[in-house]
């Protein structure tokens, strides 16, 4: 965090191996709650950044609503089995694209709040594409609680792999 420019905290989120864990200054927040609130973030950013990698994953389910609007069935946990039935719960994640473009526009979804230990109403939205490589990208993400910004996100470049020629 900084205040004019100056740090004056230092944190940040993470999963790996199965476990969230969020860290702001010296305090720690771990535990099965954080590894399911950050299960949802792994998610999320895969949505923004890889969106593509979901497209092959088998314990992905996607589900049309409606002409800009459709619904990723996950496991809560990645380490969960397949979202089809298979052992472990599923997070639905409902997708809403901009209908003059085609981009996504926002993730709404139920995310672990590790704080009440219970999910809310967590939604991201994300805006201001630009090219990187062959896809398009959000610049910008801001995601709420409910109606309290969360957190603020800004892209300032990507480059993606070039696409190998097959000729």
């Amino acid at each position: 965090m900084t205040w004019y420019g100056r740090t004056f905290l230092r944190g940040g989120d993470e999963y790996g191996d199965g476990r969230g864990r969020l860290v702001m200054g010296k305090a720690v927040m771990e535990g099965p709650a954080m590894d399911r609130a950050e299960a949802t973030v792994l998610w999320l950013n895969t949505l923004w950044l890889a969106p593509t990698a979901l497209l092959t994953d088998p314990r992905v389910r996607w589900e049309p609503v409606d002409d800009v609007t459709a619904r990723l069935v996950v496991p809560a946990l990645p380490t969960d089995v397949a979202s089809d039935g298979g052992a472990g719960d599923v997070a639905v994640l409902t997708l809403a694209f901009d209908p003059s473009t085609g981009a996504l526009a926002r993730v709404s979804t139920q995310r672990m709040d590790p704080a009440l230990d219970a999910p809310r109403p967590y939604t991201a939205a994300l805006d201001a594409y630009r090219p990187a490589g062959p896809l398009d990208v959000a610049t910008e993400v801001r995601a709420r609680w409910d109606d309290e910004l969360a957190v603020e996100l800004t892209l300032d470049g990507a480059v993606a792999n070039p696409v190998p020629d097959t000729e």
